[in-house]
């Protein structure tokens, strides 16, 4: 027979670096890094989207304006409406006055000039907004989304604070410098989580140049460009008289992805080779990762374990991965299989020394045992297995309990009365079970299903009218596995009606 599987997984929530905004730390790390890159900027972070692990930090906890790399929050809300089906990309925006205002503000950065007689697809707004910064462009979406402007930095504000930042946003755009304040680890993990969540903001911010109300409007990200660094792809540019020439950058190559930060750097040449610097530095730094990782990898002694060494059908097993080896520290994609079929993919997971991951698995009554497998894929690809046969228990599941009460004589009508079940599996395991409530051997519409599931010592209830009751005996009944699903006893708990007719 098939599997039935029911996975947890322990998922390496908001990777390292949520846990630096926290904690206030840097991770701890036992590896020796290349040295330190040297950065015009004032703040600055470098960390490996892939694992979270930031590399490289400058001022990683001073507060700043972060100028219009605010977009990137903005754009966040914008992608996380479109996934929740409150906006599409052909949606068509109509822009309010102040959004016409800004956009043909020279003050303003962008100058896409909104006509306030026409509407906008989302599509073309999302390419302009990051493809050229346009500021009017951010504020018709955002107020298209909340309201008004207010409402949507409040969302953005939320926002952050659930990711447990303190950054605080003053508007949308991030043209107001004065309560604009993001530490350069926020705004990496800000564009981190833009880039894991929603990755096809790649899509917009890739592009050279777009094209809006037929003008060409060429990106602001000169390092792609001109075609300065290998694989960038992103992000967003930004530039206020108190945020100073700010950039986060972003780059693939081979899998790898490297994401940098630079706020406050001295000068628009200087905040690009500043994310160079620290995008080759941090490609630099997941090289020497990975010959550590494989290293380490090669040395892991892995072992499944299930409690007892038996798996008991119908009842969620946790299967265990145990793994020693020394001082273990990797980023690895989990691949668990049951008799060579894909079970459940845990992804970004950490793996560290003394920890476990588990399955837990839920197969069907069998009379061969199941065939486990895990796989420890790393970042770079390279990956080892461990697997095992596990005995299913060959002995049937039984079920004892009873009604409260086992006769009841009441007379015809409008009368009714609530029948408490209780049944508990002799084995004293958490199962899950057809049952099924029956009147006279008939199923009672909407009182049974496959999927009850059963504590140590369990229980439900039916409430019963007799007004559509004809005098005579009838017989009520709690039915476990109804079904009949091999593997586990069936069994009834009754109870036996007697309807009295009333004296005329």
């Amino acid at each position: 027979m098939g599997m039935i599987w029911k996975t947890v997984s322990r998922r390496m929530a908001g990777f390292w670096l949520a846990a630096v905004l926290l904690a206030g730390l840097l991770p701890v790390t036992a590896w020796a890094l290349p040295t330190a890159p040297w950065v015009a900027a004032t703040g600055a972070v470098v960390l490996d989207v892939n694992t979270g692990e930031v590399y490289y930090e400058k001022n990683g906890s001073t507060a700043r304006p972060v100028a219009s790399m605010t977009k990137l929050m903005s754009m966040y809300l914008v992608f996380e409406e479109i996934d929740a089906g409150r906006l599409t990309l052909d949606s068509q925006i109509a822009p309010s006055p102040l959004a016409v205002q800004i956009s043909n503000n020279w003050a303003y950065s962008g100058l896409e000039r909104l006509r306030a007689d026409r509407t906008y697809s989302v599509r073309d707004l999302i390419s302009v907004i990051m493809t050229r910064s346009a500021n009017g462009s951010v504020v018709a979406l955002a107020e298209h989304i909340a309201g008004n402007e207010a409402a949507f930095v409040q969302r953005m504000n939320e926002k952050a604070a659930s990711w447990g930042m303190k950054a605080t946003f003053a508007d949308c755009t991030g043209f107001t410098d004065q309560g604009n304040s993001v530490t350069p680890l926020e705004m990496a993990e800000i564009a981190r989580r833009l880039l894991v969540d929603h990755p096809e903001v790649l899509e917009y911010s890739s592009r050279k140049s777009c094209v809006f109300q037929g003008t060409t409007y060429y990106t602001t990200n000169t390092l792609m460009r001109y075609g300065q660094v290998e694989g960038i792809d992103g992000l967003k540019t930004g530039c206020t008289d108190g945020a100073g020439y700010c950039f986060t950058g972003t780059a693939q190559r081979d899998g790898a992805r490297i994401l940098a930060v630079a706020m406050n750097s001295t000068s628009y040449a200087n905040r690009m080779s500043d994310v160079q610097t620290l995008l080759e530095y941090g490609f630099r730094c997941r090289a020497e990762r990975e010959k550590q990782w494989e290293s380490q990898l090669q040395r892991l002694s892995l072992r499944l374990s299930a409690q007892g060494d038996l798996l008991w059908p119908y009842v969620e097993n946790t299967v265990s991965l145990q793994v020693t080896g020394g001082d273990i520290s990797l980023p690895v994609t989990a691949t668990w299989k049951v008799d060579g079929e894909v079970a459940q993919v845990q992804e970004n997971l950490w793996l560290r020394t003394g920890e476990e991951i588990h399955l837990t698995l839920c197969p069907e009554y069998r009379t061969d045992a199941a065939w486990v497998s895990v796989t420890l894929e790393l970042p770079s690809g390279t990956s080892r297995s461990v697997s095992r046969s596990i005995e299913v228990s060959r002995e049937k599941l039984d079920f004892q309990g009873n009604l409260g009460m086992t006769d009841v004589t009441l007379y015809e009508g409008s009368m009714s009365f609530t029948i408490p079940a209780q049944v508990k599996c002799v084995q004293g395991l958490s199962v899950t079970i057809p049952v099924g409530w029956y009147l006279d051997g008939q199923v009672i519409p909407g009182f049974r299903g496959d999927g009850f599931r059963l504590s140590p010592q369990g229980s439900s209830a039916y409430t019963l009218n007799t007004q559509n009751l004809a005098p005579g005996e009838h017989v009520l009944e709690f039915r476990c596995n109804d079904s009949q699903w091999p593997g586990m006893e069936c069994v009834s708990l009754t109870l036996n009606v007697h309807v009295l007719e009333r004296a005329a």
